[in-house]
């Protein structure tokens, strides 16, 4: 919200410079730009651990797009890190990932640096379903 009022007060004070139209209708597609690719990063996962049924059921929503999933408790074979690779070489980014017999699911699409509240949410998961834990230092 306070990206999409930034930007329009931007595009607005564009028209109100000394600038042409033309430049101003210019900054505008560039601000129009910025604003498209701002929103494609806009992501919200949502995880539910269901005790009654044994199961975890994720979706993970984006602007263009919505991935839906589910899978039994019994498939998790441990909670750890994956990182992001840059120019063929690994990055300090990382971001949490729950480990199924099925394949890896990340709990979001976004890496990190920062990475205190992940450990903290990878410790939750991990004792909340008895399953291992790699923890990163830090």
């Amino acid at each position: 919200m306070v990206l999409a009022g930034s930007l329009t007060v931007a595009g607005a004070a564009i028209w109100l410079s000394p600038a042409t139209a033309g430049q101003c209708a210019g900054w505008d597609a560039v601000l129009g730009l910025f604003a498209l690719a701002s929103t494609a990063g806009v992501e919200r996962s949502e995880f539910r651990f269901d005790q009654s049924t044994k199961t975890v059921s994720w979706s993970r929503r984006t602007v263009f797009r919505r991935l839906t999933g589910t899978f039994r408790f019994g498939d998790v074979t441990g909670i750890g890190f994956e990182r992001s690779w840059t120019s063929s070489r690994p990055s300090n980014a990382r971001r949490l990932i729950i480990f199924t017999t099925r394949g890896p699911v990340p709990l979001t699409n976004a890496y990190s640096g920062i990475l205190g509240a992940a450990n903290a949410v990878g410790a939750e998961i991990s004792s909340y379903l008895s399953v291992p834990f790699d923890r990163l230092p830090g």
